[in-house]
Parts: structure tokens; sequence; C-alpha cells
């Protein structure tokens, strides 16, 4: 709910509203993880969102208010209520607007920075952002900056990871054009982002990388096609230089409503030495530069494979080889009420690696959502995965060939 005003003419609406969206999510899983040859306990989780807005005219100025609470839990643990998002906003007839506070940062197809909200705590941050949008073109300018609490008696502002955040300070820059009566738009996105290194009150510092690129998208009633580009530079937070980047392709074609065909190939540089030996034992091998692409704070789950076991469950020890993923997809829609998505995936690393293949595995998905009324609706999916030995030495787990993953979710909102 992000309410980014565009039009030159500020409407008034309800000044209050409030919404409930409650979340239930069971799933099980079987191999994966390290020493997880048994299938893991039933994991039952709850998300309760309460979401508030009020907003008004002053003149020529359209303000909002918005807030959102949220707990999520385990069942049977308590949880932890907190504020999701709490920001201001100003928008202007002219086409400026200026939001402060906590907030969703969502751009294009979530690929680099989203609210991932397939996770149950989903992402906000704490950011000041103004930008202008109007007619064919939109500008956001994004600040961001984390702290644990105020400066104390060393002068000494360290951010530790036990913050809300991993990252200091983040800088972001975007446009968009999308012309009028054109099928075509094309997004423009450049990153900083501050990570704090060093030790409190010695040597602490902040190494910055940089991210720039950009997404197009071409759009019929029948056809669309999306295609990326993102290049990653500057410094990791040990001072390791970076060098990596990242590019994906996908057609989605829909010849009739019953019926959608979607397939895509996304390559993500990687590391070319292999810093963990296969013995297990602490490497020795010291990188010069970072190859590894990292997807940053982007919704991992929609590209990679719905079992996550690229960019969100990490390889042994934070080794990043990359990957490439080629998918095919068909959506199936049968009753206006129900949707079907039978998927596959092919999975390889994408740098070359000393006696290991480059394959992977190759996963099935199967989803199905059910609308029951408006405020209802039901989804499950079932996942199969079948790796290689390669996939076994990276994840360090000895049952990563035969893997099986099942979810339902359950989701109320008015």
């Amino acid at each position: 709910m992000l309410l980014l005003t565009s039009a030159a003419t500020l409407t008034a609406q309800s000044p209050l509203t409030f919404k409930v969206d409650i979340l239930g999510h069971g799933e099980i899983r079987k191999g994966g993880l390290k020493d997880s040859s048994n299938y893991d306990p039933r994991f039952l989780v709850s998300r309760e969102r309460l979401i508030t807005d009020y907003h008004g005219i002053s003149e020529k100025v359209r303000w909002d208010l918005h807030l959102t609470l949220q707990h999520s839990t385990i069942w049977g643990q308590n949880g932890g209520l907190k504020v999701y998002e709490g920001w201001g906003k100003l928008s202007g007839e002219n086409g400026f607007f200026l939001q402060v506070g906590r907030q969703i940062l969502s751009y294009d197809n979530e690929r680099i920075i989203g609210m991932n909200d397939w996770a149950m705590a989903s992402l906000s941050h704490d950011a000041v952002r103004g930008g202008y949008e109007y007619g064919a073109h939109k500008l956001h300018i994004v600040a961001t900056y984390n702290q644990d609490g105020d400066v104390d008696e060393t002068g000494s502002n360290y951010y530790s990871i036990g913050g809300a955040q991993v990252y200091k300070t983040m800088l972001i820059g975007w446009y968009h054009l999308q012309p009028k009566d054109f099928p075509a738009s094309l997004s423009l996105l450049f990153m900083n982002v501050g990570m704090q290194s060093g030790t409190k009150g010695m040597d602490e510092h902040n190494e910055y990388q940089h991210l720039f690129g950009g997404y197009a998208k071409f759009e019929k009633p029948w056809l669309t096609i999306e295609g990326e580009y993102y290049h990653q530079g500057g410094y990791e937070e040990h001072g390791l230089p970076i060098d990596a980047w990242m590019a994906a392709v996908k057609a989605s074609w829909s010849p009739i409503d019953l019926l959608g065909i979607n397939a895509g190939y996304d390559y993500l540089s990687g590391d070319d030495q292999y810093n963990v030996p296969a013995s297990g034992s602490l490497g020795l091998t010291q990188h010069k530069e970072v190859k590894g692409f990292s997807s940053i704070w982007g919704s991992h789950h929609k590209f990679y494979g719905a079992m996550d076991f690229f960019y969100i469950s990490t390889y042994f020890c934070g080794f990043t080889p990359g990957l490439q993923n080629l998918y095919a997809t068909l959506d199936l829609h049968p009753w206006k009420r129900l949707d079907f998505s039978l998927g596959y995936h092919y999975f390889a690393i994408a740098t070359h690696l000393k006696n290991m293949d480059r394959t992977l595995g190759h996963e099935i998905e199967i989803m199905a959502d059910f609308t029951i009324s408006k405020e209802v609706s039901l989804s499950a999916g079932f996942s199969y995965m079948t790796g290689n030995e390669t996939m076994e030495k990276l994840k360090r787990s000895t049952d990563d060939t035969h893997l099986t993953w099942a979810w339902i979710d359950l989701q109320f909102r008015n």
C-alpha cells in the first residue's frame, strides 16, 4: 500500500480506513538442510496485520498517514509485535512527493529490492523517499540510515547485526518511463549500499558497494517480454573488490484466457575459486575479487525455485558459484476462482569448479490458488527436486538428491 499519487488532480476519499490481513501457513519438508534425512517437524506459522490509513487535503497538498502493525509467530510461541510500516507522505498537484518513515521499497519485478511477502516477516525499511511522478515519468530518490541507538560517549554509532537491517546506509535512484499508449516501459536503477566493517570504537568504517542496471518490459494482452541486466561493483564488508553481474529474460504467452505459458532464463555470476575444500575443513584460498552476484533485498522466492535453495538458503560457508536457472511454467485457469500452475526448473552453477559438474538438479512445482470469497483465499503447493553430487558438496548435506516440500496457506483480508 504505497499510495504513490501521480495524477494532477488530488481527490478526497474516506479519511480513515482499517484493514485486517490474517495469514496461516503450514509446511512439511524432507531434505535440503544439513543432517535432515528425516522429515522435519510440521512448520506452522501465523501472521496478522492491522492496516490503518488516514489522509486529507490541505490547499493543494494531499497528506497521507499509514500504519501497519504486524504480529508473526510459530504456533505455540508468543511471537513478536512490531511496526511493519509507519510513514507520512505529502503529495502535490505538480507531481512531487515526500514520504518519511518505515516503508516498503518495491521496484519493478522485485528482482533487486522488494517486500518479499512470502517471508512471514517481509521487508520494510526506515527511509526518506522523495520524487516526481507525472505522466510518463517517475523518478524516486531513497535514502536510509540504520543505527542501534544514540551516539555513545565515545562518539561511536556502530550498527550491530542485531538491528532490523544488516546494512548501515543505502541510497537508491530509480527512474521509470512508461509512454502513454505505448506497449513498452523502461526502468533504470542505481543503488549504493554501505556495509559496516571493523570493530566498534576502533577501526569501524563503512565499505560501499554499488549496483546499476535496467529493466525493460514489452506488454500486450496476449504476450509479455521482460529483460534485465544489473552490475555490481565497489567493495564488500571485508574490503574485497566486487565485480559481479546478472542478466535475465522472460516471455509470457496467453493465447486464450484459460491458458498461460511462461519461459525464461536467469544467469547470476559466481566466484570461480572454491574457498572451502571438499573435505569440509576451512579453506586456504583467499579471494582477490568477489564475483558472486548478490540480489540484495529482492523477493528471491519469485525467481529461483519455490524450494528456496538459492539466495535464501546459501551454499556452505556462504560460497557463491553463481546460478543458471532455465525454467518454464504452465498456468491453467479452468474456473474464475481456481488457478493451477505447473513449473519446471533446471539449475546449474555459473562457474566451473574442479571435479564438479555444473548441473545442480531439476525441480518440479505444482501450485493451486482457490478464491473462496472476496475476503478468503486458499493456496497450496508441492515441489520435488532431484539434485546431484555437486548439490551435495555445495550444500554439505548427504540428502540433497531427492527433496520434497509441501505447503498450504489460508488468508483472510477485508
